[in-house]
């Protein structure tokens, strides 16, 4: 599978989410592994003809199905033993996890800032200071290994694919 984003995206953090993904997989967690490029790369900067830049990453194809395609009335406990176990399994791979010389985002340094004033159909104080609230109580806890796992993750979802996981 190939991913083309803008040019904008963040080369190093990019770079960083990929040499973690190859790390689980390595290690046998249910991810869908980077695939290097003809060059040996992890990503790629590409430049079309019109002089737009993109980023271009591949991908293995994960098998199963994908989590957030499934209608609710087709949840079960197999799915959330899976889910959890899938979790589990790359959160004691993050304890050991030594990034090279690049960090991904920490959760609290890529998405909190946006998340209730953009995706609210309409401005809502309430709603927004809870969010603040929550996001508050989130980065008040602890950050160790043992309960965080690598600093270098963020909150990366175990896996999208079900009948994968280990």
């Amino acid at each position: 599978m190939l991913r083309v984003t803008p040019g904008t995206e963040d080369f190093d953090s990019t770079r960083a989410i990929l040499e973690w993904l190859s790390y689980l997989d390595r290690h046998g967690a249910p991810v869908a592994a980077p695939v290097d490029s003809v060059n040996g790369l992890l990503l790629e900067a590409v430049e079309a003809e019109d002089g737009a830049k993109a980023v271009a990453v591949a991908y293995q194809k994960a098998e199963g199905t994908v989590a957030e395609d499934l209608p609710p009335d087709s949840w079960s406990a197999q799915l959330f033993y899976d889910l959890g176990r899938a979790s589990g399994k790359m959160h004691a791979l993050a304890t050991e996890y030594q990034a090279r010389d690049r960090r991904r985002p920490l959760w609290n340094e890529t998405v909190c800032e946006y998340v209730a004033e953009e995706h609210l159909p309409e401005p809502d104080p309430e709603v927004e200071a809870k969010n603040r609230e929550l996001i508050a109580y989130l980065d008040a806890l602890p950050t160790g290994t043992q309960v965080y796992g690598s600093p270098t993750m963020i909150c990366t979802w175990p896996t999208s694919v079900l009948g994968t996981a280990a």
